[in-house]
């Protein structure tokens, strides 16, 4: 936990975010060094972000800058989702805080919202990529210890994801990004369609979608084969219902 006179930080078990408490004003490393703090937990729990701006939330024309340029993307790479802003009934910094999230809305998502409780418990439960794969359900996604990730590198090697056992750095999931390589190019894909998910896409299903569901169908009989019913139980869920969650 992190306690300043500026700001309190703090990962939200029951929610899956880190919560950003704003007590007062600051800028510079006042501002900044609780906000490094809240990437740390993003990496580690692979989590969204909530910013309690109910006691004021002014930046300095430098501090946005850095959060559009450094925290936003890092965020992102990271495995943030969605940036949650709590937000007085008045409004009275909606209209700074758009201004904010404007600079960072072709990649993350962003929301309004009155309390905690109001976070959406949907996006907790389920966290579907662009390829369809549930990150919530995901071994990779959700190790964290030495331990979990060496098992994770040893069932890749096994599936046939990896051709060797690699290291817990390797291993170790940072999200899908920009600045990734996608197996099935639909990273790029999304972008230069200018949407963000491909059902919204008016070519969906695509070529690239139908090769990815055949793919990854290849995959899922190999699993059978291979996998005890422990771990093909895990890998299904996680990769295996691609087809209904590009639906949603």
């Amino acid at each position: 936990m992190y306690l300043s006179e500026y700001c309190d930080v703090d990962y939200e078990e029951n929610y899956n975010v880190v919560l950003v408490k704003w007590k007062k004003f600051c800028c510079k490393d006042d501002y900044r060094k609780p906000l490094e703090y809240a990437l740390e937990i993003i990496r580690k729990y692979k989590c969204d972000y909530v910013a309690d701006t109910r006691n004021g939330f002014e930046n300095i024309p430098e501090d946005t800058r850095w959060v559009a340029d450094y925290f936003m993307p890092k965020a992102v790479e990271y495995g943030c989702n969605c940036i949650y802003f709590i937000i007085d009934e008045n409004n009275s910094l909606k209209e700074e805080l758009e201004g904010q999230a404007s600079d960072s809305a072709g990649v993350i998502k962003f929301r309004y919202i009155y309390g905690l409780e109001e976070v959406n418990i949907n996006e907790i439960k389920e966290r579907i990529t662009l390829c369809g794969d549930n990150c919530i359900e995901c071994p990779r996604y959700n190790a964290h210890s030495d331990e979990e990730l060496r098992m994770v590198a040893k069932l890749w090697y096994k599936v046939g994801w990896r051709n060797t056992i690699v290291s817990n750095d390797e291993i170790a999931c940072q999200g899908c990004s920009s600045r990734k390589d996608c197996t099935y190019h639909l990273i790029e894909c999304t972008k230069n369609h200018s949407v963000d998910k491909c059902n919204e896409c008016h070519e969906f299903p695509c070529v690239k979608i139908k090769d990815m569901l055949e793919r990854s169908d290849k995959y899922k009989q190999k699993c059978l084969e291979i996998c005890s019913q422990q771990e093909y139980t895990v890998l299904e869920r996680a990769f295996f219902n691609k087809e209904n969650n590009l639906k949603k």
